[in-house]
């Protein structure tokens, strides 16, 4: 047709690493949950090097209680999915070392084989601003924390200057990593799969009545205090999920962090 662009050069693969459909009955509950595991990634290719761009990597829940037909959700959940996986691979910045054709399938342990917060026995102490700083064991010296006088973190400090809580990935201090999330710190721990908290859906996605992240106590005790923006899937700080997409349980199991893209993984 004569509306359509011309073909560019720019060759992106996407690889379906895994999509499953199952019924699971959660610990506690009494009934059982249709949920969808879906895992996708996706590479630039130049020259037989490919060079990661973007990973989905989730469990999306459907609530029986609230969907009369479960299959006809979870299908319209990975077509929403899809697409925003789409638009986020085309407008995404590519920071990814080289990876070679052979070492494709391995593509993860590849990238993250070098990565010091994995493999030092101690990890930095100080602020980290985003997952990559993080993992690389880079903290920004700019940034400084601020106490009440139970010694808990109420604020941080850049430059002197306030700054919001949303421009802080996690923090390390007396050998713990303590990770920002809508209802106050949590300790993140490391186990063979990598870093997580113990966590829900319902913590990590609490939204306020404006649409932003509720920092609850952590602002000063200040209920209905709201992180800068809410929670996306382009924010270095973000929590995954392509905005808590699904139901937002409140089963609390460990929560991954992917070391790729900064997001949360969720199994159950």
């Amino acid at each position: 047709m004569k509306d359509n662009k011309k073909t560019g050069n720019t060759d992106i693969v996407v690889v379906l690493e895994e999509l499953k459909v199952y019924n699971e009955q959660d610990q506690d509950k009494d009934y059982l949950y249709a949920k969808t595991k879906i895992k996708v990634s996706s590479f630039l290719k130049r020259n037989n090097n490919y060079y990661f761009i973007y990973r989905f990597d989730n469990v999306i829940v459907c609530n029986p209680k609230r969907v009369a037909h479960a299959p006809k959700y979870l299908a319209e959940q990975i077509s929403e999915i899809m697409t925003d996986f789409i638009k986020v691979s085309y407008s995404n910045a590519i920071i990814s070392y080289s990876i070679p054709e052979n070492e494709l399938y391995n593509y993860s342990n590849y990238l993250s084989e070098n990565y010091k917060a994995f493999n030092n026995s101690e990890l930095k102490e100080g602020i980290y601003t985003d997952f990559k700083s993080f993992y690389d064991q880079e903290p920004n010296a700019e940034y400084s924390l601020g106490k009440n006088k139970k010694g808990k973190v109420v604020r941080l400090i850049h430059k002197d200057l306030q700054a919001s809580l949303s421009d802080m990935f996690c923090y390390v201090e007396g050998a713990k990593v303590y990770r920002l999330t809508p209802v106050g710190f949590d300790e993140m721990k490391k186990d063979e799969k990598g870093f997580y908290i113990y966590s829900s859906r319902a913590n990590l996605f609490a939204e306020s009545k404006t649409g932003g992240v509720l920092v609850g106590a952590v602002a000063g005790g200040v209920v209905g205090a709201v992180i800068g923006a809410a929670i996306d899937s382009g924010s270095n700080r973000n929590s995954g999920a392509i905005n808590g997409i699904g139901f937002k349980s409140s089963l609390e199991a460990n929560v991954y962090i992917d070391p790729l893209t900064g997001a949360y993984v969720f199994e159950k």
